[in-house]
């Protein structure tokens, strides 16, 4: 009656472990869908901005060419040309400025983006390695499960298998590790792209 009651406990431990892994996996599943969600929202920000930075350059060089087509008219109706040159000159270099901070502010952001991509790559490549040393975790409980089940009531190979069970379960606090850093990685790229 003894050695049933440890083997019960063993059991116990042994399901609260696998009720802890599915719980973590699911958890990991909705991470990677709210991943998914930012990056989907991150590039339709992007998406805008490109379209927005497009439409100002081609409004300015509209103006620019719109500012040339009316010097020559100005030229001949005003009896001061010299001043007028210079204040469209002047106008379009600042337009000419400005099409060129915006095409350097365009050249950044696709750089952060590259930047943001590449961190999520990484995080996605983690995310599947923790998966996998779960899945070995599982594999490992279950062949411990069936050890159990074919052990003796003889009390040292009960000691063996607790000993096992132990290992075990250190090794799933290594996967939780893991993953609390992955959720840090991810929290952390979350607050960057907000």
């Amino acid at each position: 009656m003894f050695t049933l009651a440890e083997n019960d406990v063993l059991w116990l431990i042994i399901g609260l472990a696998a009720g802890w892994v599915i719980a973590w996996l699911l958890r990991g599943r909705m991470m990677g869908n709210r991943i998914a969600m930012l990056r989907t929202k991150y590039r339709a920000k992007y998406e805008q901005l490109k379209r927005d930075l497009n439409g100002r350059i081609a409004r300015l060089e509209d103006d620019r060419l719109n500012a040339e087509d009316l010097i020559p008219g100005r030229d001949t109706a005003v009896t001061e040309p010299d001043r007028l040159l210079r204040q469209q000159t002047e106008q379009l270099s600042d337009r000419a400025g400005q099409i060129l901070h915006l095409m350097a502010d365009r050249a950044d952001q696709q750089t952060r983006l590259t930047k943001l991509e590449a961190a999520y790559a990484t995080l996605q490549q983690d995310h599947r390695a923790a998966r996998a040393l779960i899945g070995n975790q599982n594999k490992r409980i279950a062949d411990d499960g069936a050890k159990l089940a074919a052990l003796d009531p003889v009390p040292a190979r009960l000691t063996a298998t607790e000993k096992k069970l132990a290992q075990t379960l250190k090794n799933l606090e290594s996967a939780e590790a893991l993953v609390d850093t992955q959720e840090r990685d991810i929290s952390r790229m979350h607050k960057r792209t907000v």
